[in-house]
């Protein structure tokens, strides 16, 4: 078949200046990997058995990073010194790590994808080159050949992992790249076949992403379009079913990405750029919708028909992303919130989250990521609840074992004009509900209402997180987050049903950690943790988040809360809510407004369940009040 020229993992370094500076340092053993690191020495001898400063780099090295920078660079500069030396890499890390390698990076289940599609891409260039001989030919494709064994093998492949999908991509491209090979059509096959349920599972139909992470939504798009293009120029015949699905998860990312152009601080997500140049290039798609999304008018212009709604909900992830208006200034607000257990994979304590992105950066923001070494405490600490939104019950993390898989999730929406409402649940406390619903006043207030029952009398604690930069005042019963002495978000509890209740802050506190984020990756720096607590066995929370105007006027909604009814007044509205079991009935003004609803069978029956614990504790303790009365 024609030369088409194999995918890549590794992103380009477009300054050539730069490329070569890299090509070059490999000459004198300095091991480029990523600008996070820099070059890093070791002795060529040592190369594969060397630590260097972490997993990350030693995965990033044993991909073979370096090949990927070495044929850019013989690309842009013809330089034949980088192709030979991008072959001896390839054939030197196989002569030290095959059967067995000095690292556990070496046949890593990522590093090996990895490596097979930089080997691949290798091989498509220096076939067509002076140095293409059919000694090393053969080499080459014995190393391929063992590269594929292992990616075949299903105790090595991941299943229901962002990992599986790209050593799927690997595999099938090294059976297009060596179609001649007698297994190829083997490995094209069972990677394409595994391919598809590694999308059904990684991205839901709505286009959201079922790994918790909107950092990931990026890098496998970048990795997918290229694979669409990929197929579509070997002609796969269902590449049009597969561009239908990225259309939606690209949806899903413009929709979760900040106005600043930063993803947000979710899950196992750093506050990585989004470059719009990149989305564009994507595809004709992606290009037509970010453009018309970005020269979108003034809200005010009714006539012009958005691209994209401003507020959008993804009930199978369990994302709903809120906005006063489409813009990229200052003047944007996005509130994010989220809540769903779909596997253990970049999984936090943070079912019923969100973050709040005002002033150029989230006002309210989350943990984030740290590192990848699960013994440190700083990563055990962003993993934990104290680095969330939410509520923690009796000083204990939700269980998420698999056995909890799907007892969480958004349940409804009502999306306005003016007013956005949404709600969700998780059971994932043994024998706890927690119930959340957020009333969105646009442009500049959020209410956030928690109910919370359980079997006993129970210790609940409400966090919010305050972005790093902000300074934390509070007056009364008000907190304010100020930069340069000017107040950009208060918060306050507007309503409890519980008898004790009490407020705290916490800053860089250390033994035990509390008051602390992760902005960037290896980064830890302090932050406001702002903690309301209550007790009770049922319990219900109001808090209120004001901005800009509604801030400076230092306006409060009026909130009643009786049973299953819920008032609130704000300015010229009158809201009523009433609750049924997992959704709600909407009123605004006397008028009812439809809600877009939900159904998660697996959250229903475990509240359900939960709801029985709690009844018959609410009897028990009513016959013992009556008992003491008589």
């Amino acid at each position: 078949m024609e030369s088409i020229e194999p995918i890549r993992f590794i992103p380009r370094i477009h300054s050539k200046e730069m490329l070569l500076k890299r090509c070059e340092g490999y000459f004198r053993n300095e091991w480029f990997t990523s600008e996070r690191y820099g070059p890093v020495a070791a002795d060529f001898a040592d190369i594969w058995s060397f630590a260097g400063p972490e997993r990350s780099w030693r995965f990033q090295h044993h991909s073979l990073v370096s090949v990927s920078h070495l044929l850019d660079g013989y690309a842009v500069e013809g330089d034949v010194r980088y192709l030979k030396m991008a072959e001896k890499l390839i054939l030197n890390w196989f002569e030290v790590n095959y059967p067995v390698s000095p690292s556990e990076m070496g046949w890593h289940d990522h590093s090996t994808a990895y490596r097979l599609a930089n080997i691949c891409r290798f091989f498509s260039v220096w076939s067509n080159s002076s140095l293409a001989n059919e000694n090393e030919a053969s080499q080459f494709e014995l190393i391929v050949e063992k590269h594929a064994e292992k990616l075949m093998d299903d105790e090595f492949y991941m299943p229901e992992h962002n990992h599986g999908l790209e050593q799927d991509i690997a595999l099938y491209t090294a059976a297009k790249q060596f179609s001649h090979m007698e297994q190829s059509s083997i490995w094209e096959e069972k990677s394409i076949r595994r391919f598809w349920r590694q999308i059904t599972y990684l991205f839901a139909e709505d286009g959201s992403y079922l790994e918790h992470s909107p950092q990931y939504v990026y890098s496998l798009l970048k990795t997918l379009y290229s694979f669409l293009s990929y197929l579509q120029r070997v002609g796969y015949q269902g590449a049009e079913k597969l561009a239908e699905r990225l259309n939606n998860a690209f949806v899903f990312l413009i929709c979760t990405t900040r106005p600043d152009w930063r993803i947000p601080s979710i899950g196992d997500s750093e506050n990585s750029a989004v470059s719009p140049f990149v989305l564009k290039s994507w595809s004709d798609r992606t290009k037509e919708l970010l453009e018309n999304l970005m020269k979108h008018p003034d809200e005010k212009d009714a006539l012009t028909k958005r691209p994209l709604p401003v507020d959008s909900v993804f009930f199978d992830g369990g994302f709903a992303a809120l906005r006063n208006k489409w813009d990229w200034s200052e003047d944007a607000i996005q509130f994010i919130t989220y809540s769903g257990f779909h596997s253990r994979v970049h999984k936090h304590h943070d079912d019923l989250s969100f973050v709040l992105f005002a002033k150029g950066r989230e006002v309210i923001t989350e943990g984030g990521k740290f590192n990848y070494n699960y013994t440190s405490e700083e990563r055990k600490y962003v993993v934990s609840p104290y680095a969330h939104n939410s509520v923690m019950a009796d000083g204990k993390a939700v269980d998420i074992p698999n056995r909890n898989k799907g007892k969480s999730g958004l349940l409804s929406a009502m999306l306005t004009k003016n007013i956005a409402y949404v709600s969700g649940m998780h059971a994932l406390y043994k024998n706890i509900n927690h119930r959340r619903f957020y009333l969105y006043l646009k442009p500049d207030v959020i209410l956030i209402f928690d109910q919370l029952k359980g079997y006993k009398e129970h210790k609940f604690e409400t966090f919010f997180n305050l972005h790093s930069d902000l300074e934390c005042e509070q007056y009364n019963e008000t907190f304010y987050g100020c930069l340069e002495n000017e107040e950009v978000i208060s918060l306050r509890q507007i309503y409890t049903s519980s008898a004790n209740s009490e407020s705290e802050t916490a800053r860089g506190k250390t033994g035990p950690l509390k008051g602390w984020v992760s902005p960037k990756y290896g980064e830890f720096v302090p932050n406001t943790l702002i903690t309301f607590k209550t007790e009770g066995m049922a319990v219900n929370n109001v808090f209120q988040i004001s901005l800009g105007t509604s801030l400076k006027k230092h306006d409060a909604a009026d909130v009643e809360w009786d049973g299953t009814n819920i008032s609130v007044r704000w300015r010229n509205y009158c809201i009523e809510i009433e609750l049924t079991d997992f959704h709600e009935h909407i009123f605004i003004n006397d008028k009812y407004y439809r809600s877009q609803k939900h159904f998660n069978s697996r959250l229903m029956k475990a509240a359900a369940e939960n709801e029985m614990e709690y009844v018959q504790a609410a009897r028990k303790n009513s016959s013992i009040r009556e008992g003491l009365l008589t």
